[in-house]
This record gives structure tokens, sequence and C-alpha cells, in this order.
């Protein structure tokens, strides 16, 4: 009899556990878009959490930042997560590092527009007591320290010719820069006049400002 009444009163405890909620609520990622003068990206990114988008909540990791372009339906998501302290390795007299990875995610008109993702090194210095730093391998560059975070890369664009992309990022104030650095199409020797302007680089920028999440 009471070990009847034991596994009674078990199968109830567990049953109540079940129906508890759970003691971590999930993350609030909702935005305000009137503080980003009512982005088309912004509502994008709204509607996106509203519906549990798995891709959205998948790549807002550790330290995430959403910026939102305020003319277009553009947002973009820089996140990192940084290491424990306890998983820095010594590498120097006063030095410590461990690896980590930088992800990069552009989103227009809701859909998926680039995802980048960039493998690189934390390092601490252990006797300056600065705040520590994240830098990427090639073929991407990425920064991140206790000011701001930027990352750049390469790509061929619709001309054929090499354009250098470029996010920063002002953790102070959320504001972004992004600059892109397409190279103009190389003049032929046979085409060429004197009043053409030898094979240069054209450059274009948005600006705006990111909501942070951690």
């Amino acid at each position: 009899m009471i070990k009847l009444v034991l596994v009674i009163g078990m199968c109830a405890s567990a049953a109540l556990a079940q129906d508890q909620p759970s003691s971590t609520p999930p993350k609030d990622y909702s935005v305000d878009c009137s503080k980003f003068s009512l982005s088309p990206g912004c509502k994008s990114f709204t509607e996106l959490v509203d519906s549990k988008d798995k891709d959205i909540l998948d790549r807002l990791v550790g330290d995430s930042f959403v910026c939102f372009r305020p003319d277009e339906d553009v947002f973009l998501i820089a996140s990192y997560l940084k290491p424990d302290e306890s998983a820095y390795l010594r590498t120097g007299k006063y030095t410590s590092e461990q690896t980590g990875i930088f992800f990069y995610n552009r989103f227009k008109e809701g859909l998926t527009d680039d995802y980048e993702t960039a493998y690189g090194t934390w390092t601490k210095n252990t006797v300056a007591g600065e705040d520590v730093r994240f830098s990427a391998k090639p073929p991407y560059s990425a920064l991140i320290d206790a000011g701001e975070v930027s990352f750049s890369y390469q790509y061929k664009n619709m001309r054929g010719t090499n354009t250098s992309y470029l996010l920063q990022i002002r953790k102070s104030t959320k504001r972004f820069v992004e600059t892109f650095d397409a190279d103009d199409l190389p003049v032929s020797d046979k085409n060429k006049s004197a009043t053409q302007k030898p094979a240069g680089a054209s450059r274009y920028e948005n600006t705006g400002y990111c909501a942070e999440f951690n």
C-alpha cells in the first residue's frame, strides 16, 4: 500500500512539473519600429519574429545587432558568441585565446539575401585588463572590440567586377554604416580616348540604426 501511494505521488509530481511553464522565458525580440523611422525592414523583421521564424531565431545568438536601412525593406543581422572566461587558453605570457564565429545575415523583403560565416579568434590581454577582441580569418575581415563591430568581404557584382563591402556598428549609439566600393569597368586601350578617366571605384553608402539583443 505504501509503495502504491509513493508511485501515485511520483506520477502526480511528474505531471505537475510538465504543466509548469519553463523557468527560462523565451527572449523578447520585439522592436518599436517608430524608433527606426518606420523602416520597411523593421516591419519585415517584426513579421518574422511574430511568426517564430526558425532562421531568424537561430541567427539571433549571443550578442546580436539587427540593423535597419531607413528606406528599404532590408535588415542586417550581425551576431556572435563570446567564449566563457574558463574557455580561454594561454598563448603567450600575457595573452589568452579561444576560437569563435561571427555571423552576418541580410534579409530583403522578408527573404534571405545573403548569409556569411566568419571564423576567427578571441584574444584577451591578461595584464592590460582590456576587453576581449575578435578578429576573423581570410577571406573575411571582422573586428569586434569594446567600441565597435566591423565586418567586410569581397564579392563579384553583376558587372563582373569586384565589390568590397564593409559594415561598421558603433556599440554606444547603435548607429551603423554600410560601404560598397565597386571597381569600375576597365577601359580597353582600343577604346580609350583623351577624355576618358582611368578605371577606379564607385562608392555607395547606407546608414541607419540597429536594435541590440544579448
